[in-house]
C-alpha cells in the first residue's frame, strides 16, 4: 500500500500478516495497541499515566468510534438517566442514548464551546428543573471542529468545564474525531491532557485521517471503565479486523511520531482548502439570506437561515434538485424545529460547490418569500 500518498509502497511482512490473520485480543493486537498508547502519551500526556492512580490511563481499540461511544453510553447510563450535551450535537449519539431510554439535556454554547455559567446553573438547579429526576452523570461533547457546528472549544473553556465536572462529579465523554482537523496549530489541549481524576473517557478515530472503511478507533481513559468495555467486546464484537490493524501498525512504524504529525497536517490542509472554498461560495450566494461562522476545523458549515424557523422544507426542496443537506432539527436532543442547516464540504469539487450553493440560495429565497 502507498505510505505517503506519493506512490511509494509499504510492505507488510509475512510474519506480521500471519499473526494478524488469526483471532486477536478484544482490546486490540498488542503491537498496535502499544503504538497507540505511546502515541496518546506523546500527544496528551495524561496525568493518570501514573501506575498508582485509581483511574490509571488505559486504551482499548474499537471498530470505529461509534462502537466505543455506544459502549460508553451503555456502561455509564441506565434507563431514565440524563446526559448533558451542547445545544446542537452528533445525531448518532442522540440515537444511542435514546436506545438506552436515557435522556439528553442541551446546554447553551458559543463559538468557544459550552458555557460554564450555563452548565453550572443547570447542574445547581437540577432539582428545580427536573423534580424527581436523577442528576446528570456525563457530559458528551465534540470539542474539536464539532459536528455540526464546526466550533472548537478554547483551552480556557475546557479548563472551566473540567473544573465543573470535578465539582459536580461528572464523567466527560470526549468525542474528538476531528482533533487533527483543527485548522490552527498548535492543537488545543484535550480534556484527557488535564484529567487528574480519571473522569475523562476519550474517543479517537482513524476514519477522518486515514479512511473510514478501516473501522479503527480507540477509547482511552480510566482503566476501571475500559475493563468493562473489554468484557463487552469479549461477548460481542471481540477483536477488530486483523488485516486493518496490521496495515496501521506498519504504517505508524514507518512514519514515526514526526511523520504521523506531518501526515495529519497534510490532511488538515486538504480540509482547510475545502472549508475556504465553501466559505467563498457561501459569501457569493447566501449573503443577506443566511448567517454562518467560518469553521475552525473539520468538514462542516453550519448555516442559520434568516427568517426561517424550520429548515426541513428547504432541505427537502434542495434534495429534489440533487443537493444533499441536513436540517438542524436532526442535531437537537428532542428534534426541535431549527433554523439551521448543516453542509458538508468534505468531497465536493469547487464547481459542484458553487452549483449547490446556488440551488440552496434559490430554495431559501422561495421559502422566505412565502
Amino acid at each position: 500500500m502507498s505510505a505517503n500518498g506519493d506512490g511509494s509502497v509499504l510492505h507488510v511482512d509475512e510474519r506480521l500478516m500471519r499473526k494478524h490473520l488469526q483471532y486477536g485480543m478484544s482490546e486490540g493486537y498488542p503491537d498496535l495497541r502499544q503504538c497507540l498508547i505511546d502515541l496518546q502519551r506523546r500527544l496528551h500526556s495524561p496525568p493518570t499515566c501514573d501506575s498508582q492512580h485509581t483511574g490509571q490511563f488505559d486504551l482499548v481499540m474499537t471498530q470505529g468510534a461509534n462502537d466505543g461511544i455506544n459502549m460508553a453510553f451503555n456502561i455509564l447510563l441506565n434507563e431514565g438517566d440524563w446526559a448533558l450535551t451542547e445545544e446542537a450535537t452528533y445525531p448518532t449519539a442522540l440515537s444511542m442514548t435514546a436506545s438506552i431510554g436515557a435522556n439528553v439535556y442541551p446546554v447553551a454554547a458559543d463559538e468557544d464551546g459550552m458555557l460554564p455559567k450555563e452548565l453550572d446553573r443547570v447542574l445547581s438547579s437540577w432539582d428545580q428543573l427536573h423534580p424527581g429526576c436523577r442528576t446528570p452523570k456525563i457530559i458528551y461533547t465534540i470539542t474539536s471542529a464539532g459536528n455540526p457546528t464546526g466550533v472548537t472549544w478554547s483551552l480556557g473553556r475546557k479548563r472551566a468545564v473540567y473544573e465543573l465536572a470535578r465539582s459536580h462529579d461528572l464523567i466527560i465523554l470526549e468525542d474528538d474525531a476531528y482533533y487533527f482537523l483543527q485548522f490552527n496549530r498548535p492543537l488545543i489541549a484535550s480534556f484527557l491532557s488535564m484529567d487528574v481524576d480519571g473522569r475523562v473517557l476519550r474517543a479517537d478515530t482513524f476514519s477522518k485521517i486515514l479512511g473510514p472503511g478501516l473501522r479503527l478507533a480507540t477509547m482511552s481513559g480510566p482503566a476501571p471503565l475500559l475493563d468493562v468495555m473489554r468484557l463487552i467486546k469479549d461477548c460481542s464484537s471481540t477483536a477488530g479486523c486483523g488485516l486493518a490493524q496490521a496495515m496501521l501498525v506498519q504504517l505508524l512504524r514507518h512514519w514515526g511520531y514526526d511523520g504521523f504529525l506531518c501526515h495529519v497536517d497534510s490532511v488538515m490542509g486538504f480540509y482547510k482548502q475545502r472549508a475556504d472554498m465553501a466559505t467563498r461560495c457561501a459569501e457569493r450566494q447566501l449573503s443577506g439570506i443566511a448567517e454562518w461562522k467560518v469553521p475552525s476545523g473539520g468538514m462542516f458549515l453550519w448555516l442559520r437561515v434568516l427568517g426561517v424557523k424550520d429548515t426541513e422544507v428547504i432541505v427537502q426542496k434542495a434534495l429534489q434538485r440533487h443537493v444533499i443537506l441536513v436540517a438542524g432539527t436532526h442535531f437537537t436532543p428532542a428534534n426541535q424545529k431549527s433554523g439551521y442547516i448543516r453542509l458538508s464540504f468534505a468531497t465536493v469539487t469547487e464547481d459542484d460547490c458553487e452549483k449547490a450553493f446556488k440551488v440552496l440560495a434559490d430554495v431559501i429565497r422561495e421559502e422566505q418569500g412565502k
